[in-house]
């Protein structure tokens, strides 16, 4: 028995510092994404927050056309007079709920436009009446066209303050 047993390979296995692998038949199991929920939408999450927010049928109602009326990106495609419409709400309640909606996460979502959502950010930050402001509001034309020098002269400041707060103004979304 002693000649069957290729003893240096035995204790060459057993005294190894690693770890040795046997391979092991392969099973067809689950994967670990199948057991995971769903990814919310957006649509989906800001419902929920309007529900978390809001009391009353109206308030729900005018909500509802709103996510429904956002585009993939969540600007509002419907302009507010159609809103208003709509609704058959008060011009005020209105822009009392998109308003309240424009707070929701992700932040600067519901905006009508691009400027209204880095405004939406900027207010967000605290960054109201403030350089970011100012450029985002009045001066949007030159800064999509990185016309930074105009942006400079018509605020008559430094152009290195007006590329730190284009800096700033690039880290929104």
């Amino acid at each position: 028995i002693h000649d069957d047993i290729d003893w240096s390979n035995y204790i060459d296995e057993y005294n190894s510092p690693g770890r040795i692998n046997f391979e092991t038949e392969k099973r067809d199991l689950p994967s670990f994404e199948s057991f995971l929920v769903r990814k919310e939408s957006l649509h989906e999450h800001l419902l929920w927050q309007l529900l978390m927010t809001s009391s009353t049928n109206e308030e729900e109602k005018i909500g509802s056309l709103i996510v429904g009326n956002l585009n993939k990106d969540g600007y509002l495609d419907l302009p507010i007079e159609k809103l208003i419409e709509d609704s058959g709400s008060t011009p005020e309640k209105v822009n009392q709920i998109l308003s309240l909606m424009q707070t929701f996460d992700p932040t600067g979502v519901c905006a009508r436009n691009l400027s209204e959502c880095l405004l939406i950010q900027a207010n967000h930050f605290n960054l109201n009446n403030s350089l970011v402001t100012e450029i985002i509001t009045n001066h949007f034309t030159h800064l999509e066209n990185k016309n930074y020098k105009a942006i400079a002269k018509a605020l008559k400041t430094d152009l290195k303050n007006i590329i730190s707060a284009v800096d700033v103004i690039k880290s929104l979304n």
